[in-house]
């Protein structure tokens, strides 16, 4: 290092001056180094959990997003199912208001034809009377004549 004379004082203060300023450099430099190493380390660390934290939220996010797609499908195939089952519906109960105005007009006819019928009955009964009665005229008169003869 550096020699320092006896004879010399103001050199040999000087001289320690500047082997003080270079010791305290080198000491400066090897900390800023040591603390650039470590503040670069946990730079990286840092940046490496975010990362982490980064791909794990992606994951996350792309697992809801395919959950969300398979619900949308699921809905999508619901909303069919229900469509065909209102156009059924709707089909069905066409059918059965149809079949409810023919039931009815039925119900009329059945009614109209069972007035036919009693009608018919009593026409009947009162022709069967006149033809009683004119079979007894007819046996009155044929006795008549039997008698005449």
């Amino acid at each position: 290092m550096f020699l320092i004379r006896l004879g010399a004082p103001l050199a040999s203060s000087r001289l320690i001056r500047l082997a003080i300023c270079k010791a305290i450099e080198i000491s400066l430099g090897q900390v800023w180094t040591a603390a650039s190493k470590l503040a670069m380390a946990s730079a990286e660390t840092v940046r490496q959990e975010a990362q982490a934290a980064i791909d794990a939220a992606s994951v996350e996010r792309d697992e809801a997003l395919a959950e969300i797609n398979r619900l949308e499908e699921r809905m999508a195939d619901k909303d069919k199912t229900i469509e065909l089952a209102q156009s059924e519906l709707s089909k069905e109960r066409a059918q059965s208001a149809k079949q409810a105005s023919d039931n009815a007009a039925l119900a009329v006819r059945v009614d109209d034809r069972g007035e036919k019928i009693k009608s018919l009955k009593a026409e009947l009964k009162e022709a069967r009377a006149d033809n009683k009665a004119l079979q007894g005229g007819l046996v009155e008169i044929a006795r008549l004549a039997s008698k005449k003869d």
